[in-house]
């Protein structure tokens, strides 16, 4: 484990020579992008970045980290741009985002994360989930209300108007067959039928 914290202006540019890491947390650091050695690190597990005010891009090859299975990105107030690459981590369970006000969306074919199990996008300017990411099994998302909703996922435990944030556990069916309507109030489709399971408040 190493953890970087504080005024750091940038983080070690020969990251790779760690080859037993395991888990890295970078806190409150200065650091504004990420050195591409960190995608060497082949046995990392685990990556924090909270908050992390100052990073504006990823490493296009983040997707390397083939073992990694948690990926936190918090209040990364910058960072505009979620590399495609991650969608080849095919270990992943866990990838947070919450804070991240900038990045308005996620790879298209998130769904090839055949482990995610939850998916935090609260706080974020996402206002389309891929369509590809109704192919996960047993799914925990965070994010808006309204965003979810326009989706078909809607909570069977009654909620107060000024509550705006959902937990959703979608738990897809293998053969499920799934309906297409227009949203003209969101101007995107939203998935109805078999696929919509438990929502739960975030309270």
């Amino acid at each position: 484990k190493l953890t970087l914290e504080g005024g750091i202006p940038e983080s070690p540019k020969d990251l790779d020579r760690l080859e037993c890491l395991e888990k890295l947390n970078l806190l409150s650091t200065k650091i504004t992008h990420l050195p591409d050695s960190i995608c060497k690190l082949k046995h990392l597990k685990d990556l924090k970045l909270d908050p992390y005010w100052f990073l504006e891009k990823l490493p296009q090859d983040l997707g390397r980290l083939e073992c990694l299975e948690k990926l936190i990105l918090s209040e990364c107030v910058i960072l505009r741009h979620i590399p495609d690459s991650i969608c080849n981590m095919k270990l992943l369970q866990y990838f947070l985002l919450p804070g991240c006000i900038a990045i308005e969306k996620l790879p298209e074919e998130i769904g090839r994360l055949k482990c995610l199990r939850e998916l935090n996008i609260e706080g974020t300017n996402i206002r389309h989930l891929p369509e590809s990411i109704f192919e996960l099994r047993c799914l925990r998302i965070v994010g808006y209300r309204l965003l979810l909703q326009s989706y078909g996922l809607t909570s069977p435990i009654q909620t107060a108007e000024d509550e705006t944030f959902f937990y959703v556990e979608l738990i897809l069916d293998n053969v499920a067959v799934t309906r297409t309507r227009s949203c003209s109030i969101c101007q995107h489709r939203y998935l109805v039928g078999p696929n919509v399971l438990m929502v739960h408040h975030g309270g």
